[in-house]
């Protein structure tokens, strides 16, 4: 049986019927019933998420959930949490399925920072939401919140979603990186996945962050269809130019993720979609060299470009 979306009443209601068999009231559920197929509707999703009961840490071993290296490249004792969930943005290689924003209040949100700065004595925390700054209401709702905790934490952004005054917020507030998503310095790649944001906003934030005293980590995503080795030294050069201001960066090769605008519209892009659910294991953003598009000329430039960029940012962030 299949929770879709949002499954965390849905999964209750489903132990509930468990004696019954009867799940077709249940909304958002897709499962076989004596050789028949159900699909129920979709369940309605709540304004806000402070409904949720805190993730039981207490279940795991801590070493699953307390780190000391993954916080902006510091040693702070940190955990992850989530302030929201979905993004309205359609970026095209994104499997995001969420359009509709839910956050959580500074209040509910800072009850669970004390509780985890009282119970494992963390210094800090990453936020793994999606795309945190998006409401800047919202964010500063938060960031009022919890900024008398004493704890230095990330996020993700886009470059197209803060403003000066937002980022200085959040350095009060304890922020020390933001992990923006640029995926590329090529307007004609931006253009064509659908990132809505322009080389000049790119500089224009990364630039805003730095002067704020705020880290800035660049996420990128290569061989998108259409990459050459043009797009890519364009990367490379807008690198260059902002690379200054910029702490880490995370390159990624483009996978067609399954609920992606690309991998529904697969044969517009020209993709080559594995057709056995054996080989579903290429659909991975890491360890992933699978050809997904493109002839063999247009493949061997892709890898001669990844190869290029890789090691231009492997030598300047090592």
């Amino acid at each position: 049986m299949v929770a879709v979306g949002s499954g965390e009443k849905t999964i209750i209601e489903i132990v509930e019927a468990l004696q019954s068999r009867n799940f077709s009231s249940i909304l958002g559920v897709c499962c076989a019933v004596g050789g028949s197929l159900i699909v129920t509707p979709e369940r309605p999703l709540g304004k806000d998420l402070d409904w949720l009961p805190f993730p039981a840490r207490h279940l795991l071993d801590e070493s699953d959930f307390l780190m000391s290296n993954r916080l902006a490249g510091t040693d702070t004792k940190m955990t992850h949490i989530m302030m929201s969930r979905g993004c309205p943005f359609s970026c095209h290689f994104c499997a995001v399925m969420q359009k509709k924003l839910q956050y959580r209040s500074g209040a509910n949100a800072k009850m669970e920072l004390e509780h985890l700065k009282r119970r494992y004595q963390i210094e800090g925390f990453a936020i793994v939401d999606d795309n945190f700054v998006v409401n800047k209401r919202a964010v500063r709702n938060v960031c009022e919140a919890i900024g008398d905790l004493g704890l230095h934490w990330s996020a993700l952004s886009r470059v197209d979603t803060v403003n000066y005054e937002l980022l200085e917020t959040m350095r009060d507030a304890g922020c020390i990186e933001l992990k923006f998503g640029i995926e590329s310095g090529s307007e004609q790649i931006l253009q064509a996945m659908g990132k809505n944001i322009t080389c000049n906003q790119i500089r224009r934030t990364v630039a805003l962050a730095s002067s704020a005293g705020i880290r800035v980590k660049a996420f990128l995503v290569h061989a998108f269809p259409g990459e050459t080795l043009k797009t890519t030294r364009e990367t490379i050069s807008l690198l260059k130019e902002i690379g200054h201001m910029i702490d880490r960066v995370s390159l990624f090769r483009f996978v067609p993720l399954p609920g992606s605008y690309v991998f529904n519209n697969a044969k517009a892009y020209g993709l080559t979609i594995p057709e056995h659910i054996e080989d579903w294991e290429k659909f991975h953003i890491h360890h992933n060299d699978y050809h997904w598009w493109g002839n063999a000329d247009d493949f061997r430039e892709v890898e001669n470009s990844y190869k290029e960029l890789t090691e231009f940012v492997e030598d300047r962030w090592r």
